[in-house]
């Protein structure tokens, strides 16, 4: 089943995302250091990665990726690429790093993309839960979750 999985993510032309999808719940070993979560990255396949992130994979660097992380990878690609997918996998591996690191410095990558800076600033807001803003009224508090989670859904 794990060979099975690598031909679905690595698959030429284009992955196959939905068998991906079904062999990780069926329990396809899916591990970091196979760099999948990279190559579901490069491949702009959301589900694919939501999916291997619930699985338990992290996004750490990978020596087949310039040492890079997909977040680092993706984003990059970004610049060029405008898809809603690949805009998708950004966010879904900032939501994920965030997560996993709630202090975590914000990437160069990141900091070149105006779009992806502000997803990244109201994600690390949300995920600080609000200490930031210590508004006086509950309209107030109201106004700060709703911005904040126009751009980013952590809770």
């Amino acid at each position: 089943m794990d060979s099975l999985f690598s031909i679905a993510i690595n698959y030429k032309p284009h992955p196959l995302p939905n068998l991906a999808q079904v062999l990780i719940k069926a329990g396809a070993n899916v591990q970091n250091e196979k760099g999948y979560l990279h190559a579901c990255a490069l491949a702009r396949s959301p589900d694919v990665l939501k999916a291997l992130i619930e699985a338990g994979i992290s996004d750490c660097p990978h020596e087949h990726y310039g040492g890079n992380t997909a977040l680092d990878y993706v984003t990059k690609l970004y610049g060029t690429d405008k898809s809603i997918n690949c805009e998708d996998c950004c966010k879904i591996l900032i939501e994920h790093t965030l997560e996993k690191k709630t202090h975590s410095k914000m990437p160069d990558s990141i900091k070149s993309n105006k779009e992806l800076t502000e997803y990244w600033n109201a994600c690390k807001a949300n995920s600080e839960e609000w200490e930031f803003a210590i508004p006086k009224t509950a309209i107030q508090v109201f106004s700060v979750q709703k911005t904040n989670k126009r751009f980013c859904p952590i809770k």
